[in-house]
C-alpha cells in the first residue's frame, strides 16, 4: 500500500488527527484507514467507510421508517422482519437464531 506523503513539511492530501484506539479495534481501524488512503491515491473522492456495526454513520429516520414499511409489506414472521430491520440499522448479516 502506497502511503500519501506527509510530515516534515509535506502535507498529506487530507486532514489528520491522532486518536487512541482500543487494541481489539486496531486491526479494523487500520483496514479502514488503508481503504481511505487507496481512494485518495487513486484520485477517488472517498466517502466515510461504514464498518460492520454502523459505528460511523447510520441511516436517517425517514430511511429507517420507509424500510420498516417495506419489510412489513412482505408479511413475513416477526423474527424475519426484525432481522431485516436490524440489518438496515446496523449493516452486515444479523441473525436472531436462538
Amino acid at each position: 500500500m502506497v502511503k500519501p506523503a506527509g510530515g516534515r513539511g509535506k502535507k498529506a492530501p487530507y486532514e489528520t488527527i491522532t486518536l487512541r484506539v482500543p487494541i481489539p479495534l486496531r486491526e479494523e481501524i487500520e483496514k479502514q484507514v488503508d481503504a481511505y488512503r487507496e481512494f485518495v491515491v487513486n484520485g477517488i473522492n472517498p466517502e466515510p467507510v461504514k464498518p460492520e456495526g454502523g459505528i460511523l454513520s447510520s441511516p436517517s429516520r425517514e430511511e429507517v421508517i420507509n424500510q420498516a414499511k417495506e419489510i412489513l409489506k412482505q408479511k413475513k414472521s416477526a423474527k424475519q422482519s426484525l432481522e431485516k430491520l436490524l440489518q438496515v440499522l446496523y449493516g452486515g448479516d444479523i441473525s436472531l437464531k436462538t
